[in-house]
């Protein structure tokens, strides 16, 4: 669905605010309302279903807070937190795509085109352009607050699957320790004593025979 479509979907026939910059803003407020509706393959701690990516960007939120002592270096908390709330929004256009699916290849130039058209339409807000600032810098991982945000959102899932492992996406989809290992890995620097956590967790989920052992 392209921006455009999604614009178009909400009601036009509501009341908006006489203000023009307010009147945008508004409908990009219900715009990104649509992050709730977008299921992702993970299960919620207790298991009763999938999480939408609305309930992970404010899980990440708040694992930013819980975890900021174990950051590798210097981190802005609110920085970061503004990065955990807004990087997966481009899901709203594209919707979730699970990362160890062979779709994960063209994930990202999807969600940049995305990401370029909601900034293009709204060019002369501010405050879109922020977000699109956001986005980017968290995709980049070049700052120490893209960093721990990168790393928490490959950790967080390994936590939720683990606290569940009978409707964990590892086990709906085949997903091996090698996968769930070569992930948390990449970020390890960024985050080392919650990443070390989650390489037990994945351990132990491959002694119970919920994550697939590579063959020998």
């Amino acid at each position: 669905m392209t921006v455009g479509e999604t614009v178009g979907n909400i009601e036009t026939g509501a009341q908006r605010p006489k203000n023009e910059a307010l009147s945008e803003l508004y409908s990009i407020l219900l715009e990104m309302d649509r992050l709730k509706q977008v299921v992702r393959q993970n299960p919620i701690a207790s298991g009763v279903r999938r999480e939408t990516t609305a309930e992970h960007s404010w899980h990440l939120a708040l694992a930013v807070l819980l975890f900021r002592r174990f950051a590798s270096s210097d981190v802005n908390i609110d920085a970061a937190v503004s990065l955990a709330v807004v990087h997966d929004i481009p899901e709203v256009f594209v919707g979730d795509t699970f990362v160890y699916s062979p779709q994960i290849r063209s994930r990202q130039s999807k969600e940049m085109a995305a990401m370029r058209q909601l900034a293009a339409s709204h060019r002369n807000l501010v405050e879109v352009r922020d977000i699109f600032d956001k986005w980017q810098e968290y995709e980049s991982c070049l700052s120490p607050e893209g960093q721990f945000v990168m790393a928490l959102d490959v950790l967080l899932p390994v936590f939720l699957n683990y606290s569940n492992l009978r409707h964990s996406s590892w086990q709906r989809h085949g997903v091996t320790g090698t996968q769930v290992r070569d992930r948390i890995a990449g970020v390890r620097d960024y985050c080392p004593e919650v990443a070390d956590f989650a390489f037990q967790v994945v351990n132990d989920a491959v002694d119970r025979g919920v994550l697939r052992r590579e063959p020998a």
